[in-house]
């Protein structure tokens, strides 16, 4: 008999040739059935073996050595069959009259052929809940390869069924699930040693009677499903813990098909006992019951470790009796005894046994033992107070940090002991040093809230045996702090820094008042600079500041402070602060000088009488600023006018002898600052004393010296000629009765003037 493959998905319209029906999901085809796929396709068989089928290539299925394979047959076109099914497709019919629709649309490259580098995808239709998914699988092929194909199996699971053929319904789907193994998936130690049942369930079109196979490590165990589709098999348990899984296979036998379905469980396997462990604390604190513990009850301590989990239970047995405690979340745990019992067990010891289940169920123990002392006799001591703050007063500042208290412990002490101050409702601890003393910090505020302190100290010897002492000390609190003030001066007298105060010192002055006595220190801060002095007999204070650093602050403002401290230790403070301005610009001015004598040169005549100067100031020059001329080595001062206009008479024998022919003129303005701008300027002149030697003739007047009727009537030009040292322009004037009229000369020499 042939063998049979079962096809559990189909990509692309295949067809069986011989019967010539489609293919579809769930189909058992028989070893050497013809196959053809006009568009191209492939076949996904029950073990994962995917067929590829090239387009329009009829094949025969093969199976060798148990491999599924395709072998490709003679061309389409020698294949009466094949080609009329070509034929038919080609003209858009449907040649099999069967199937609705496709079972998938074309291939990778576009119409319908595999592609070299193996990759499909194609839309199917799932008959079961209608609607269009996509699939893509991508495998090693070659268009081009059409002889012999072997499809090594690739892990693939179905998630769709083609469309039902003509007169055959959908492939039945099973589906099959196992329960817990050993109820918690974990096979123990004493589960190794019997037999387990193994329990499940199949489903979908699983039927009572299907077969059900649960194989473990290679060893197979069948039964069938119940009416309820249950199933279970027993085991032994000795199996189950060499392997770390367990498959369950259900196969149904349905109309024409076969199909299974395979679960596998996998499981833990715990074959080792836990191993807990246990461990006592120190008991009472020095593994020594004194007499005070004797007579109370003693929590007695201990940690768990190992495999020991929160919840454990621990056993401690003493002198026969019993007490037990739960392992905390941190794997410790504890256990209240009587100290009476503790003391009266003969051989001082303590057992402790702890025992732990784990999630397997294996169980483990572990035990120990401890051992104790009893003594019964108390040390003495005794403890002193050193003065609280020095003085045995809390000032302010000291109620606004610790204060360290102080003191001594005599008697049966050891490095360490614990000495307990009491401040008001507060405790507060520290240890006591190998000589005796300690000091504990306790806040200020504490301090000044109460007036005295109390001290305990406790020592506990070898023996577990403690004994203590106390005493007491009080104090005073003054926590006002003294009230005083502080004042500024006008800086340099005018606020302002002006040029030359920011190249010299400056001299920063004020007043301390309240509570500020002579001697208490004064901060003068500027531009980051502290500057420091002492109050004086009458409360005035100043201190030299660089006028470099009051002109180059970043902020315009100094800030004075004054602390004074009283008897008590307060401290008071008073600050201000004096704003001040900074004006190094000097202004700006100008100043110019007119023309000296008019010509500027001094003749003869100017040489023998004074001469007014004059000249403009300019820019920030301002009325009443003083103009300095100098001329000859000799200064002259006069001030400028509203106008800025200024003159000054000079003795036209000074200007005649300097011995240099220029005079200079200065002007200087302060601004409100203090800044002074000076303006120079100097102007050159000539000296001539020597007078010109000249002649001048007249031509004749009217051109025969006779004024007539009619040249009295008219305007009649007078000229002649001038000789010797002149100069065209030079001015000739004449006079004719009382009247005088003026010409000048020109280039030649010559003059005409209408008389």
């Amino acid at each position: 008999m042939a063998a049979l493959v079962t096809i559990v998905r189909v990509d692309g319209n295949v067809f069986l040739m011989d019967p010539r029906k489609p293919v579809v999901q769930g189909m058992a085809i028989p070893e050497g059935a013809s196959l053809f796929a006009p568009d191209g396709g492939r076949l996904v068989l029950a073990d994962g073996t995917i067929l590829p089928l090239n387009a329009g290539q009829p094949v025969t299925l093969q199976i060798i050595e148990g491999v599924a394979t395709v072998i490709a047959a003679d061309p389409a076109s020698a294949d009466p069959d094949v080609a009329s099914l070509q034929a038919a497709i080609a003209s858009g019919q449907d040649p099999t009259a069967i199937q609705e629709a496709p079972a998938a649309g074309a291939g990778a490259d576009g119409g319908g052929n595999l592609s070299e580098g193996g990759g499909f995808s194609a839309p199917f239709d799932i008959a079961r809940i209608g609607r269009e998914e996509s699939s893509t699988y991508r495998y090693a092929a070659s268009a081009s390869d059409l002889g012999r194909v072997t499809v090594t199996p690739a892990s693939f699971s179905p998630e769709a069924s083609s469309t039902a053929g003509e007169g055959m319904g959908p492939s039945p789907v099973v589906s099959v699930n196992l329960d817990a193994i050993a109820i918690d998936d974990i096979v123990n130690l004493a589960e190794s040693g019997q037999s387990i049942t193994l329990s499940g369930k199949g489903g979908g079109d699983a039927v009572a009677g299907d077969q059900v196979t649960v194989t473990i490590g290679g060893v197979a165990y069948s039964t069938v499903l119940g009416e309820d589709l249950g199933f279970s098999v027993v085991v032994p348990g000795g199996l189950l813990a060499q392997f770390p899984s367990a498959t369950a296979t259900l196969t149904h036998v349905g109309e024409g098909s076969v199909v299974t379905a395979t679960s596998t469980r996998p499981y833990s396997v715990d074959v080792d006992a836990p191993a807990p462990t246990v461990q006592l604390n120190t008991i009472a604190g020095d593994d020594v019951v004194n007499a005070a513990e004797s007579g109370q009850p003693v929590t007695l301590t201990g940690l768990a470790g190992g495999d020991a989990v929160a919840g454990d239970i621990v056993t401690v047995a003493i002198g026969g009796q019993q007490y037990q405690a739960a392992v905390a979340d941190d794997l410790t745990f504890s256990v209240v005894v009587p100290g009476s019992l503790l003391a009266s067990v003969a051989g001082s010891t303590v057992t402790a046994v702890i025992s732990h289940t784990d999630a397997a169920g294996n169980t483990g123990t572990a035990t120990t033992t401890h051992a104790y002392g009893v003594d019964i006799t108390a040390p003495t001591l005794g403890i002193a107070l050193d003065t609280i703050a020095g003085d045995n007063v809390i000032n302010a500042a000291e109620a606004n940090q610790s204060i360290p208290v102080s003191g001594q412990v005599s008697g049966e002490y050891a490095s360490g002991d614990r000495v307990t101050l009491t401040v008001g409702n507060q405790t507060y601890t520290g240890s006591v040093k190998a000589d005796g003393t300690f000091s504990i910090n306790v806040p200020g505020s504490q301090l000044a809230s109460n007036s005295s302190v109390s001290a305990v100290v406790s020592h506990t010897d070898a023996a577990g045996n403690t004994g203590s002492a106390n005493t007491a000390g009080s104090y005073d609190v003054d926590t006002v702090a003294p009230s005083v003030s502080i004042s500024l001066d006008t800086v340099a007298g005018d606020d302002v820094i002006n040029a030359a105060e920011a190249k010299s010192n400056v001299s920063v002055s004020g007043t301390a008042g309240g509570d500020a006595a002579q001697g208490d220190t004064v901060t003068v801060s500027v531009g980051g600079q502290n500057y420091t002095t002492t109050v004086g007999a009458n409360g005035i204070f100043s201190v030299a500041v660089p006028g470099t650093v009051l002109a180059n602050a970043g902020t315009d403002s100094i800030r004075a402070s004054v602390s004074h401290t009283d008897a008590a230790g307060n401290t008071g403070t008073a600050t201000t602060t004096h704003a001040y301005g900074v004006d190094t610009t000097a202004p700006s001015v100008s100043i110019s000088l007119d023309t000296v004598a008019g010509d500027d040169v001094i003749n003869a005549a100017e040489s023998r009488q004074n001469v007014t100067l004059s000249g403009t100031a300019g820019g920030d020059a301002a009325q009443g600023d003083t103009v300095t001329v100098t001329v000859g080595g000799q200064n002259y001062t006069t001030t400028v006018g509203a106008n800025g206009i200024f003159s000054v008479a000079v003795p036209g024998t000074v200007l005649a002898n300097a011995g240099t022919d220029s005079i200079r003129a200065s002007v200087s303005h302060t601004d409100a600052a203090g800044n002074t701008g000076t303006a120079t300027t100097t102007h050159a002149y000539g000296v001539d004393t020597a007078a010109p030697t000249l002649g001048i003739t007249l031509d004749t007047i009217a051109g025969d010296n006779i004024v007539n009727a009619a040249e009295a009537n008219q305007s009649i030009p007078v000229s002649g000629q001038v000789s010797g040292e002149y100069a065209s322009g030079d001015r000739v004037t004449l006079t004719v009765g009382n009247q005088t009229y003026t010409g000048t000369l020109k280039a030649d020499g010559t003059f005409s003037i209408n008389v």
